[in-house]
């Protein structure tokens, strides 16, 4: 047999619906096992309450033929994709599965905007970042920065919460050097349904929960 190696993740890897990333692992890996650890594991170090995995794999010697049943998921009785790995070793998760009002880690997020930006590379690559604003938090940034007591989203706040957000997403240029090579292309407010739907339909590179002690933010980033 192959080496062994372990790697935390989010559990998105396992859960999406796409499956494409599962089958490109286990054609060259088992899986031995996973545990997937409650939305606090990482809040005191790393900010976030994303739900994640720690994963083991052993690298096969030949490629398999059948994909494994881990590869598979399985809507629970509120309707959300789960692993089959975890449906069948309930004991390998570390809490209670639930769902509730957002997908992100459990959190019981308020009323929120979803808004989705994409970018576009000069070889014609698209990235999209999705975020979800709780309309709470926006509208304490928005009213701090206006010096203006907003008590509803309206199109100044929407328009106030675009700018704000573009203008996050490029300063994260300074840190993730990849997203220099994009430019912005369009932009859409969604609703909760069609972010579901977006959110569910592709694999996410990166899906990050921060509180912010005002209301809760999620973010994350899908590669076209």
């Amino acid at each position: 047999p192959g080496g062994v190696v372990a790697f935390v993740t989010s559990r998105y890897t396992m859960d999406s619906k796409d499956d494409t990333v599962r089958k490109h692992l286990a054609e060259r890996a088992d899986l031995l096992g996973a545990i997937r650890l409650p939305n606090n594991a990482f809040l005191a170090n790393a900010g976030t309450g994303d739900v994640s995995d720690i994963l083991f794999l052993q690298k096969r010697e030949r490629p398999t033929v059948e994909p494994p049943e881990w590869v598979y998921t399985e809507e629970n009785k509120d309707g959300f994709a789960i692993n089959r790995y975890f449906v069948e070793h309930p004991d390998m998760v570390l809490g209670e599965l639930s769902s509730k009002s957002t997908q992100y880690a459990g959190e019981d997020f308020g009323k929120s905007i979803f808004y989705r930006i994409t970018y576009r590379s000069a070889k014609g690559r698209r990235i999209q970042v999705f975020l979800v604003l709780e309309e709470q938090l926006v509208l304490h940034k928005v009213g701090e920065m206006l010096d203006v007591n907003f008590k509803k989203v309206d199109k100044v706040v929407l328009d106030a919460t675009k700018q704000l957000s573009q203008q996050m997403i490029k300063r994260m240029g300074m840190y993730f050097k990849f997203l220099r090579q994009f430019e912005f292309e369009k932009d859409h407010v969604l609703t909760a349904e069609q972010f579901e739907k977006e959110f569910e339909s592709g694999y996410p590179r990166y899906s990050l929960l921060f509180d912010t002690g005002m209301g809760y933010f999620a973010f994350c980033l899908k590669v076209r």
